[in-house]
């Protein structure tokens, strides 16, 4: 059944070693099966990834709880993309990790509009930020005018019914 699956497909030991995956993965990787195994997964994962992800699953191993990370995983033609897996533990009837089964599920679509997305919002708020910059500016100008005729005006006032109105003004 792993093997029809469109996500790749592991499993690992209690010790957190790979000891099994489907083909999926090793046609990605372009690597043979035993390249994979035990560690050698770590060998696909981005260098500025890699070390983050090796303690998380150290951790997940350690105390037997899910894994679930997002880091890059290098293609057989050296392109990366983004992935986000997932694992879990499979106990026996007492509660001991027999094994985790893992698989992974390519992000990178999402990952891209993500950064579209947040540029977006960026340019966005910049355009808003000089927008409001411009409409400030525009609005104090004829303010201010407003504002110093009404002061001189209220110096003159001597109805008190205008004068009422200019300070409302």
């Amino acid at each position: 059944m792993a093997q029809t699956m469109p996500n790749y497909v592991w499993t690992a030991t209690p010790a957190g070693r790979i000891d099994w995956l489907n083909d999926r993965l090793r046609d990605y990787a372009g690597l043979e099966v035993e390249d994979l195994l035990g560690d050698g997964w770590l060998s696909l994962v981005h260098d500025e990834d890699r070390e983050a992800t090796r303690a998380a699953w150290a951790q997940a191993v350690a105390d037997g709880s899910p894994f679930e990370r997002e880091f890059r995983i290098r293609a057989r033609r050296g392109s990366w993309r983004w992935h986000i897996t997932r694992a879990v533990p499979i106990r026996d009837a007492d509660g001991r990790p027999l094994r985790a089964v893992g698989t992974h599920a390519d992000l990178t679509a999402r990952k891209k509009m993500e950064i579209e997305l947040r540029a977006a919002a960026e340019a966005a708020s910049q355009a808003k930020s000089i927008f409001l910059g411009n409409m400030s500016h525009e609005l104090r100008t004829p303010m201010n005018g407003i504002m110093g005729l009404t002061q001189l005006a209220l110096r003159r006032a001597d109805d008190p019914k205008q004068r009422g109105f200019l300070e409302k003004i």
